[in-house]
C-alpha cells in the first residue's frame, strides 16, 4: 500500500476535493459515495492518529461542495460512506466515523468487508443503535462474488442460500438497505430483463437482487450462515479468525455464528468439516446454545469451500429463536480432528434441502 495516496499532504485532499467538484458540476446526481474501504490505507503508517482530525475537514469540505450543488441542481445530493466493519476499527484506522454521523457530514454509512471476503458477522445491531439516534442510515455490505472461512482459504462466489443468509441476518438486526459490491450491470433493469429474460446471467442476478433486498423473500429462501471473518485490520493487529481449528477430547471449542430470526417450520442443522473420516467412527460432541445436537449424516461441502466430509447434526427446536448460536464441538478421541469450515443451514418451511 506504499503507492496509494497519502491524505497527510495538502495537495492529495486538495486533488481529491477538486474531483469531487468537477463531477457535481458536471453531473446532475442523486448521491455521491466514498469508499474507505478500497483503500482504507489513506495514511503513512503511523499516520492514522493524526490522520482523525484531517480527515474530519476533509469529510467538512465534501460536505460544503455537496451543499452548493443541492442550491444549484434544486435537490438532496445523499453522501454515503462505505467503512470497515466496526467502529473501533475505522477509528484506529484514521476515520471518526462517530463524528461524521454526529455532524451530520453523511448520510448513509455502509460497514463492510474489504474484498477478500463477505463478514458474515457484521456488528449491525450495534451500528443501529448509534445511526437510530444520530438519524443515517445504516446499509450493510456485501460482496457476492467472494466468500472465505479463514485468510488463505477458498474464496467463492457466494449463492443464492449464502446471500440470502446475510441479507436476512443484517436485515433482522435493523439495516435499513443491502449494498452489493462489484455486482452490477445496469442492462438486468431493463424491463425484459426481469424473470422472463432469455438470459440466464441475467435472470439469475436479477432474482438475487429482488432476493436479498427484501427481508421478507429472504427468509422465505434456504439460508446458509457460513463462518467467515473481518478481513481488514489496523497495520499493527493480526486478522482474527475462528477457524481452521483444531478440535481436541480435553475440551470444548466453541464458535459463534448469525443465523438471524427463524420461521416458524423451519429446520436447522449445522455442518463442520472434519480432516478425517474416521472420526465417522467416533462421532464429536456437539453443542449449540449449551443443548446437545443429534448427528444426522455425512454431506459434501457446497460451494468448494473444503474437499473435506462435512458432519451434520441437528440443532434442538428450543434453540431456534436465538440471533446468534454458539457451536461448540468436542473430539471423542484423544486423536482428535482438525475442522476448516462451518456452517448453520436453515431449511425453510416448505422447501427441500441441499
Amino acid at each position: 500500500m506504499d503507492y496509494v495516496m497519502d491524505y497527510t499532504y495538502d495537495m492529495v485532499r486538495e486533488y481529491r476535493l477538486a474531483y469531487i467538484n468537477e463531477m457535481l458540476d458536471r453531473y446532475d446526481v442523486y448521491g455521491l459515495e466514498l469508499d474507505f474501504q478500497r483503500e482504507i490505507w489513506l495514511w503513512h503508517i503511523g499516520g492514522e492518529y493524526n490522520g482523525l482530525d484531517i480527515l474530519n475537514d476533509f469529510m467538512r469540505s465534501v460536505n460544503d461542495i455537496v451543499s452548493i450543488y443541492e442550491e444549484k441542481y434544486g435537490h438532496e445530493i445523499l453522501i454515503s460512506v462505505r467503512v470497515a466493519h466496526d467502529i473501533e476499527t475505522n477509528y484506529e484506522c484514521g476515520l471518526d466515523v462517530i463524528t461524521w454521523m454526529t455532524e451530520n457530514l453523511i448520510d448513509w454509512i455502509i460497514p463492510s468487508c474489504r474484498f477478500t471476503t463477505t463478514n458474515m458477522d457484521l456488528p449491525i445491531r450495534m451500528w443501529k443503535d448509534i445511526t437510530d439516534a444520530l438519524d443515517i442510515v445504516l446499509v450493510a455490505g456485501i460482496d457476492p462474488t467472494r466468500l472465505c472461512s479463514y485468510p488463505g482459504g477458498r474464496n467463492s462466489e457466494m449463492d443464492i442460500e449464502s446471500l440470502s443468509a446475510a441479507a436476512a441476518n443484517y436485515l433482522a438486526q435493523g439495516a435499513e438497505k443491502i449494498y452489493v459490491f462489484n455486482y452490477f450491470r445496469y442492462d438486468v433493469f431493463e424491463a425484459s430483463d426481469k424473470v422472463t429474460t432469455k438470459d440466464p446471467e441475467k435472470a439469475t442476478m436479477w432474482s438475487v437482487l429482488t432476493t436479498i433486498g427484501s427481508y421478507d423473500k429472504s427468509m422465505t429462501m434456504n439460508r446458509r450462515c457460513i463462518l467467515s471473518y473481518a478481513d481488514i485490520t489496523p497495520t499493527w493487529e493480526t486478522t482474527n479468525a475462528q477457524l481452521p481449528k483444531n478440535i481436541t477430547k480435553n475440551a470444548c471449542t466453541a464458535f459463534r455464528i448469525p443465523v438471524g430470526n427463524v420461521l416458524e417450520g423451519s429446520k436447522l442443522m449445522v455442518k463442520f468439516s472434519v480432516s478425517s473420516a474416521n472420526v465417522v467412527n467416533n462421532l464429536p460432541l456437539v453443542f449449540v446454545n449449551s443443548k446437545p445436537c443429534e448427528y444426522v449424516g455425512a454431506d459434501l461441502c457446497a460451494g468448494g469451500y473444503t474437499d473435506n466430509m462435512l458432519l451434520c447434526y441437528s440443532i434442538p427446536e428450543s434453540e431456534y429463536n436465538d440471533f446468534y448460536m454458539v457451536v461448540e464441538l468436542q473430539s471423542t478421541t484423544n486423536a482428535g480432528f482438525k475442522t476448516d469450515y462451518m456452517e448453520i443451514y436453515v431449511q425453510a418451511p416448505n422447501t427441500s434441502s441441499n
